[in-house]
């Protein structure tokens, strides 16, 4: 059986040549590394075209879990990030995440807010079997409808809509039940041995959450 072989070889004038080089494989990351890809607030302005960001947490060390009380809470993981609950029994060791929002002063109104967070695996394809697991919840929960309850358990309902994959990056649309306008953008994404995760909300949004993935993603260091 004859079988055509790509990437090679070249020839030129008869003469077989040593194809060229592809681009180098992402280098795992460290548990030290990890903290040092998250976006700071130029980067983060750059890569989402907002404006006025100002960082609210710098550091987030711990999964959140939102799903204590929530209805439909096996797809929170969608819904919000770095819940421990997708996370969970998944190999990651270590998270590092972020806050900020355009408010004007501590505490202030805002019209738009993001989060951004990298969650580190043993190996790297650890962290592609939990992308591929988030691909497949993601989907599952496209159309679906989560309530969650706050610290005082009031409940807010959130639609869940517009999954897409794009390549390596996952994106998905959610807005806030009886507030028409607003709404979340949510990306994630696999590179080496890091999950990147993270979400923006506001109004006139577009495609900021895969921005960010997109520039962590770039941002780390190759072979």
């Amino acid at each position: 059986m004859a079988v055509a072989l790509t990437g090679c070889t070249r020839t030129t004038e008869g003469s077989a040549l040593a194809a060229e080089p592809g681009p180098l494989p992402p280098a795992e990351i460290s548990i030290f590394e990890l903290g040092g890809l998250l976006l700071d607030i130029d980067e983060l302005e750059a890569a989402t075209g907002l404006t006025s960001l100002r960082s609210t947490r710098k550091e987030v060390t711990k999964m959140w879990d939102d799903s204590p009380g929530a209805v439909n809470a096996q797809c929170i993981g969608a819904l919000f990030p770095l819940q421990i609950r997708p996370y969970d029994d998944s190999d990651w060791n270590v998270v590092r995440g972020a806050m900020a929002n355009d408010a004007q002063s501590p505490g202030a109104p805002h019209e738009h807010s993001v989060i951004q967070g990298v969650v580190r695996f043993a190996k790297s394809d650890a962290a592609q079997r939990y992308a591929e697991s988030a691909a497949t919840d993601w989907e599952d929960c496209g159309g679906e409808t989560v309530i969650t309850r706050n610290s005082t358990d009031q409940p807010t309902g959130w639609r869940l809509a517009d999954f897409r994959r794009d390549g390596d990056t996952l994106t998905l649309t959610t807005s806030p039940l009886g507030e028409p306008g607003a709404g979340c953008l949510r990306a994630l994404r696999a590179h080496s041995n890091v999950v990147i995760d993270a979400m923006v909300c506001g109004s006139d949004l577009d495609d900021q959450a895969a921005a960010i993935t997109g520039a962590i993603a770039d941002g780390m260091p190759q072979l």
